[in-house]
């Protein structure tokens, strides 16, 4: 086995060990609960026409007799075959990083083994195209041609299937693109070439998106969540508080303890680079790389007016902490600063796994409880129902999400939570119909508060055509 194959292996391996808590888990998330029930697919409508075309392929699509398109959950598979994917991925973002020390392999797994990538991880349906857009947009980043025109061409061609697939990986380009054109020791002038080429390339893969998946977007959500602000002062404003957000995320993956760390290899990162810098303009961009790399990381967010700045959308933060630790490792032992950060981000997937599941448990315990309760009325469908507030985390996710932000942001409570995923996960108990929204629950007080059944988790009220689980028990005090 050569080198290169024996490092994928162990790469794989350690991917395998990161998303083992997720298979475990065997649990839907978010989106899944209503993929799975009604086998929709609208990734296009959501500006991913790529992600639609290799769910289709991968799923042996088929047409209902409506003529939509209708795929099925085959979990784990898509995740199964997404760990070989993310291992290249990691394999050519380390390979670009000069590096060759087993901890530098070991450490090059943090760029999808990290807090906020389980989140995409934990996608049935969509962790393979995920995946795959991370693939696209670090081979983008690390690829060069003898000829500047088809580097040019190949990286706008990665680039625009990248952004088609899935948007935010874009972010892993250009984060790479910042450290690649300091790292491979060019001269001012090829280093300036490459910065224009990695630009240009993205400029022109942003505007080939415009007229392909973006022109595509059909559904409101996503239109309202893809405006980019105008060119005016006033979006000065709206950048700032994105930026604001953004970090607000970053600090979610951390702790007291674990700040110490952070903040240690940032600033050995700054020292490796400087001193392993002749010239000055080299000196000073390896002092600026920490910055701008985390700067830079926000972009394709901070350009929108209201951006969806969750965990998700953050697949770059493992590509930075990787980066972070090379620079460091330019001086000896200084980059073991990064082991406890990467032990950090498996307890988080350990945590998360444990929080998820039995939190899946609990959602389904009240979920089954609240279709008793309707189907035992003999009127369902024609009884409505619903739930005030959130269910509680339930008994093992409770501490974890308290002492772990970066699990509460990852773990979901699926029933009391926003309508339609609550309306997803009671899809799957033939609950299609009734489910009322807290207003108008609210609005309908009078009619439930007469009949209370106090339980564990709730407050139970009910009417002759209503039946409303009340989890803050404060409805009708």
């Amino acid at each position: 086995m050569s080198t290169s194959q024996a490092r994928m292996v162990w790469l794989s391996i350690a991917i395998a060990l990161f998303t083992l808590p997720i298979v475990l888990a065997n649990t839907f998330y978010v989106d899944d609960w209503h993929r799975s029930v009604h086998a929709y697919s609208a990734w296009t409508m959501n500006g991913r026409p790529v992600a639609e075309a290799i769910m289709r392929l991968l799923t042996f699509t088929v047409m209902s007799p409506s003529g939509a398109p209708q795929v099925i959950d085959i979990a784990p598979l898509p995740l199964i075959i997404s760990i070989p994917i993310l291992a290249a991925t990691c394999f050519i973002v380390h390979k670009a990083s000069g590096e060759s020390s087993a901890l530098s392999v070991a450490a090059s797994s943090m760029v999808v083994c990290h807090p906020f990538f389980i989140q995409n991880l934990s996608y049935n349906f969509d962790v393979l195209t995920m995946s795959v857009a991370m693939f696209l947009s670090a081979y983008a980043a690390t690829f060069k041609a003898n000829s500047t025109y088809l580097t040019l061409a190949v990286k706008v061609v990665l680039l625009a299937i990248s952004y088609n697939t899935y948007q935010s990986t874009i972010s892993v380009f250009i984060v790479l693109s910042v450290y690649l054109s300091w790292h491979q020791g060019i001269s001012f002038k090829e280093t300036v070439s490459k910065v224009l080429t990695d630009a240009v390339s993205l400029a022109i893969a942003t505007v080939i998106y415009k007229f392909t998946g973006n022109a595509m977007v059909a559904d409101n959500w996503t239109k309202a969540h893809i405006d980019t602000v105008p060119l005016a002062f006033e979006s000065i404003k709206v950048v700032a508080e994105n930026y604001s957000n953004v970090f607000s995320m970053y600090k979610k993956a951390s702790s007291p303890l674990l700040n110490i760390f952070y903040i240690a290899i940032f600033i050995f990162a700054m020292i490796g680079g400087l001193l392993s810098s002749a010239a000055i303009w080299r000196k000073v961009f390896a002092l600026s790389i920490p910055f701008l790399i985390l700067i830079v990381s926000a972009i394709p967010l901070v350009l929108l007016n209201d951006p969806v700045i969750a965990a998700r959308s953050l697949p770059a933060f493992g590509t930075i902490v990787f980066i972070l630790f090379v620079m460091a490792s330019k001086i000896r032992y200084l980059g073991l600063s990064a082991i406890p950060i990467g032990a950090f981000f498996f307890v988080v997937s350990y945590a998360n796994g444990s929080a998820l599941a039995d939190q899946s448990r609990f959602d389904r315990m009240i979920a089954e409880d609240m279709v008793r309760d309707v189907s035992s009325t003999g009127r369902y469908p024609e009884i409505q129902y619903g739930f005030y507030g959130k269910i509680p985390w339930s008994p093992v996710s409770n501490p974890i999400v308290r002492s772990m932000p970066v699990v509460r942001e990852l773990t979901m409570r699926n029933v009391g939570g926003l309508k339609w995923m609550s309306f997803g996960v009671l899809s799957h108990y033939s609950m299609y119909k009734g489910l009322l929204s807290e207003s108008e629950i609210r609005s309908r007080k009078d009619e439930v508060c007469g009949n209370r059944v106090n339980g564990i988790t709730y407050n139970k009220h009910a009417s002759q055509s209503l039946i409303v689980y009340d989890f803050t028990k404060s409805l009708c005090n």
